[in-house]
């Protein structure tokens, strides 16, 4: 893994140790979450017509954890923390207090108003990030990798297959002993939720192994690492490699969604719903059904 010498170029093949992450996203090249929105869209041309998607407070709270454990040090620049007090009048004759920070107080809603810019991560969530961070970081070898690996590479290549310039940008990489390149992924979860069973069920819902898929196709490395890590109490976390098997499905499914979406836009065609009539197949729950009634 070259890091290139050049200035970044956009619509230029290439790996780039340090590009804000603003310049990555606005760059050309279809990244894994521009494909998982394709293929969950139902449609081209439903795709190409949805709105941007707006973030929730756990979401949020996922991006905020990312980046404690991740970059630390942008903590205080990427998000606001609120003070742990705030002024208030003291009673008739007495002096001016410092009271406990709350939301509901008048300070503390002007002071949110004012602090409009960035996110604003609330006490509550500043007393969790220690724990995730004391956490994940004592994983090995994700705790090594954080401190000798790069973080939030982006890497730009062009598909052989399609024509596309695909991108990523892999959240930590790190060399092991015998030269093998390993990138990790931190997935904040609810608290058990990254037991065998559940992170099997996840990897599948979301198209995590798609993901690990595309990252290895387009960085060349040689593993993927997902980091589950519970975002509230006990604050376990664990280190799920993916098999083969889900590597291969992930894979082949990547290289069915790129595709379709390399063929919408050598055509420039974006087709919504099939015309005509067609008579719908029974799904698999129904097909259940039947024969649970059948057999009745």
């Amino acid at each position: 893994m070259q890091a290139s010498t050049q200035p970044f170029q956009p619509d230029t093949e290439g790996v780039w140790f340090d590009l804000p992450a603003d310049v990555y996203h606005a760059a050309p090249g279809v990244s894994q979450s521009t494909l998982k929105a394709f293929d969950e869209a139902g449609t081209p041309k439903h795709f190409k017509a949805a709105k941007p998607r707006v973030a929730t407070e756990d979401m949020e709270f996922g991006s905020i954890s990312h980046t404690a454990i991740l970059q630390p040090e942008f903590l205080a620049t990427a998000y606001h923390i609120p003070p742990t007090h705030y002024p208030a009048k003291g009673k008739k004759g007495e002096p001016d207090i410092e009271k406990p920070w709350h939301g509901g107080a008048d300070f503390c809603k002007q002071w949110v108003k004012e602090h409009s810019d960035r996110p604003i991560i609330d006490r509550e969530q500043e007393s969790r990030l220690p724990k995730i961070v004391a956490s994940v970081t004592k994983l090995e070898p994700f705790g090594s990798a954080l401190k000798n690996g790069q973080r939030e590479v982006s890497f730009f290549k062009r598909d052989e297959l399609t024509g596309l310039l695909l991108k990523c940008r892999p959240d930590l990489i790190a060399h092991a002993q015998d030269g093998s390149t390993w990138l990790f992924d931190p997935k904040k979860v609810q608290p058990g939720e990254a037991t065998e069973k559940a992170f099997q069920y996840a990897v599948l819902d979301y198209g995590y192994h798609i993901q690990a898929a595309s990252y290895l196709s387009i960085t060349g490395a040689s593993g993927f690492v997902f980091v589950p890590f519970d975002d509230d109490e006990p604050f376990d976390s664990i280190q799920w490699p993916l098999s083969r098997e889900f590597l291969e499905l992930g894979m082949i499914e990547y290289r069915r969604i790129l595709a379709a979406y390399a063929r919408c836009v050598e055509s420039n065609e974006w087709p919504g719903y099939r015309p005509g009539m067609a008579e719908l197949p029974i799904s698999r729950k129904g097909q259940a059904r039947l024969k649970e009634l059948q057999g009745a």
